[in-house]
């Protein structure tokens, strides 16, 4: 805690101040972590004094917010790309990264608690003497409210820097990052503002909010670019990145292989819901079940109980187990008000995951030209509640795993051929964008072997409905939105191409698989166990 109030005081986070008539201080907290490393082993005890920034009011307190954060798509990319050609993928931690930045409002907050200062009783006395201005009488429990005030020598600290907790402090210490790298010589990724590159020495450094990872083909001219940020920034060295959002990276330079798992959060959570005993099961959702709307309304704990499950479980499907994406979102339709069924099915997964708990993305990095496939797939009428299908894409950069989804449509498609032409627009959407941020590395790093993003589809009316639009009869009535699916085709911005369905690897996003078709869906997402 002392640390903490130290390196606030050298910042010049605030100054001390009576808190005006008019305004109201924020109240703040102390929060501690403990940090460890990926075998548990206890790093550093921390402390922050946040304040509770709940209590702003917009348009007096703030005004915009953001936070930035890396694409999972972008990290994914660089992360091959660095691996490719064995450069080093350094971590750094910016130290008290928000108090960097100026404060943009007049902005109070109570003490931190523990570090009290009290005003000269002599100061108190000034003012309070000084209460009556312009010969104006002050109300007397307006008076009265002061005297206490200044009879108990309280002060605030009137903020200089953003500090956490505070709404806007995100965008400023973005803002600020931005400006810094500007100044000595980096761009803005044009497809993702959380990556700043160097275009003349090719350094390329991902940004998630204060953490930093520098990667490039110059080791010196890093250490250099680092040098000059640090005048900056307070940047503190983590090492060659083994941990980063929560997962654990293993680096394999000799032969070019990148693991990425989270079993220390999946020990972590499985820990905290109390799912260590449920029996290992090989698949995370039984064949033919269905899953309605709850007819009674679910009490308070079990709510909470059903939405902490399911956000913990979204975090581990969108970032290193795309197995089980389908049935989280499955189950997360029903985190309005969830039954036993709902719980029921919430346990298989877990079971599954009992199966599989060091189950991660594993990728080989040896081929050095970028070639992105990807796989589009639709069920019709999956939904029993309202009739929608699911949509559901992975792509593959070099046969590794960088992006899938899988989602409830917005409308109601009237056969299987519309719900997969409905699903062609998620996933040229996507292919549109990784093509372009796969073409800028390829440029950026002088390969011209340039090709159109693949996407297969098991459905060859859908792919007759992309490439002809004669089929007027039966395709009047889908909304215009759709058709730009002919037009992407047409600027061979994507190659839709049939593929057979036991070929298909987007089948585990959109429906349940039996026990051998899963582990097919695994084996082919080039899922490994740690």
């Amino acid at each position: 805690m002392q640390k903490e109030i130290d390196e606030l005081n050298r910042q010049n986070t605030w100054n001390l101040a009576n808190l005006p008539d008019n305004r109201t201080a924020l109240r703040g907290k102390w929060v501690y972590k403990i940090k460890t490393d990926i075998n548990n082993n206890i790093i550093k005890y921390k402390a922050r004094w946040v304040v509770k920034g709940f209590n702003q009011v917009l348009g007096i307190d703030y005004l915009d917010t953001f936070s930035t954060t890396c694409r999972p798509e972008s990290y994914r990319t660089i992360f091959i790309l660095a691996m490719q050609n064995r450069w080093k993928l350094h971590q750094y931690d910016v130290k008290n990264a928000f108090v960097h930045a100026n404060i943009d409002k007049e902005i109070y907050i109570e003490q931190p608690i523990g570090f009290e200062k009290e005003a000269d009783i002599k100061d108190n006395y000034k003012l309070i003497n000084n209460i009556r201005t312009d010969n104006k009488r002050v109300k007397t429990e307006t008076l009265s409210k002061r005297k206490e005030s200044f009879s108990n020598n309280k002060l605030v600290c009137k903020l200089n820097k953003a500090l956490y907790g505070l709404k806007q402090s995100p965008r400023l210490w973005y803002k600020y990052l931005l400006d810094t790298c500007k100044e000595h010589g980096f761009i803005v990724l044009p497809f993702d503002e959380a990556i700043f590159i160097y275009e003349e020495y090719k350094i390329i450094i991902i940004c998630h909010v204060d953490d930093l990872i520098i990667t490039g083909p110059d080791e010196t001219k890093i250490t250099d670019i680092i040098n000059k940020l640090s005048n900056k920034l307070k940047l503190e060295y983590i090492g060659l990145i083994n941990q980063f959002l929560g997962m654990e990276i293993n680096l394999d330079y000799k032969n070019k292989t990148i693991l990425i798992h989270q079993t220390k959060y999946l020990n972590n959570i499985i820990q905290r819901f109390n799912k260590g005993n449920l029996t290992p099961v090989l698949t995370p959702i039984e064949l033919g079940v269905q899953l309605y709307k709850a007819e009674d309304k679910a009490n308070k704990e079990d709510l909470t109980l059903y939405q902490q499950q399911i956000g913990s479980l979204i975090y581990l499907s969108t970032k290193t187990r795309p197995d089980i994406a389908f049935v989280v979102g499955k189950c997360a339709r029903f985190m309005s008000n969830p039954d036993i069924t709902h719980f029921r099915a919430l346990d298989r997964i877990w079971k599954y995951l009992n199966k599989y708990p060091t189950l991660g993305k594993n990728y080989n990095c040896n081929d050095n030209i970028f070639k992105l496939i990807g796989y589009t797939d639709a069920d019709w009428g999956g939904d029993i509640v309202g009739r929608k299908s699911t949509s559901g894409f992975v792509y593959l950069l070099n046969n590794n795993i960088i992006s899938w989804n899988s989602i409830l449509q917005k409308t109601v498609a009237l056969s299987s051929c519309e719900a997969e032409y409905m699903a062609f627009k998620e996933a040229i959407k996507e292919a549109i964008y990784l093509n372009n941020l796969i073409t800028y590395f390829n440029k950026l790093y002088n390969n011209n072997n340039i090709r159109i993003p693949t996407l297969l589809t098991d459905s060859e009316s859908a792919l007759k409905l992309a490439n002809n639009p004669e089929f007027h009869k039966r395709s009047k009535h889908i909304d215009i939105t759709y058709h730009f699916i002919r037009e992407a085709i047409l600027d061979k911005k994507v190659d839709l191409i049939y593929v057979n369905t036991k070929k298909q690897l987007a089948d585990g996003f959109t429906k349940a698989l039996d026990n051998i078709k899963h582990k097919n869906f695994i084996n082919c997402l080039n899922l490994k166990e740690m």
